[in-house]
């Protein structure tokens, strides 16, 4: 995702910035990254815990406030986690060097590349493909997952259990086997975005049927197990996706 390595590499200006990297949180995976240090896989996956640990240290504390920051200071490290408002689980990762960080202009920083990077993501001028763009393709997935998990809560009554495991009745869905298909679908990269959506949906069915077998906790636990991580897939497919078109 050449788009997003650009923007990240503008912190890197600033040669106290060892590595950063944009992360969706529920995965793990890098979406993008910029940088390098040593054992850089061990500290994501140590960030991503950290960033989920005080997730739910807030809710447990019933705090409103969102999370701005996170800043872990070693005698020569500071390790910046930021999760992106405008991008649901996903969060900058940035590591610099202590000794010749300004820690608010690097602050001030993340905010900026944040706004690129929603820039990249939600300019309605960029790729428009008959009413789906990379924006409208995520919100989409966004919105039918958050459907499926505030039914399983009670909230949302509406939600089409018959239709679960179909990957052609959501709006995405609707769109990769219409136009989707008809312009793109000798991509390979539009073949995978196929096949996680219809993973998903896989994974969907898997969730309804256990809440209509086990309950409620069960189909709760069932959400943070493969289904999270297919969601994840999906989304890093979506981008992967539009960037190649």
């Amino acid at each position: 995702m050449a788009k997003f390595d650009t923007v990240l590499d503008q912190l890197r200006i600033d040669s106290s910035v060892l590595m950063v990297a944009f992360i969706d949180l529920n995965s793990g995976m890098k979406l993008a990254s910029s940088g390098y240090i040593k054992n850089s896989e061990i500290h994501t996956e140590c960030a991503v815990k950290v960033i989920k640990s005080e997730l739910k240290t807030i809710k447990l504390l019933e705090v409103e406030d969102e999370i701005q920051d996170i800043i872990i200071s070693t005698d020569q490290i500071y390790h910046l986690l930021y999760p992106c408002r405008g991008i649901k689980d996903v969060f900058i990762y940035l590591i610099a060097d202590r000794s010749r960080a300004n820690l608010a202009l690097i602050r001030r920083g993340l905010s900026d590349t944040e706004a690129n990077l929603l820039a990249i993501l939600y300019n309605e001028n960029d790729v428009q493909n008959h009413g789906l763009n990379v924006k409208s393709a995520l919100d989409a997935h966004c919105k039918w997952r958050d459907r499926l998990v505030a039914m399983i809560n009670g909230l949302d009554e509406s939600f089409p259990i018959d239709k679960a495991s179909a990957d052609n009745e959501c709006d995405l869905g609707k769109w990769l086997h219409s136009v989707g298909t008809s312009k793109y679908g000798d991509l390979p990269e539009f073949v995978q975005l196929m096949n996680s959506h219809r993973m998903f949906h896989s994974c969907v069915k898997q969730v309804v049927d256990v809440l209509k077998t086990q309950g409620v906790e069960a189909a709760r636990l069932e959400l943070g197990t493969n289904f999270k991580k297919v969601s994840a897939k999906v989304q890093n497919d979506i981008i992967t996706f539009f960037e190649t078109i």
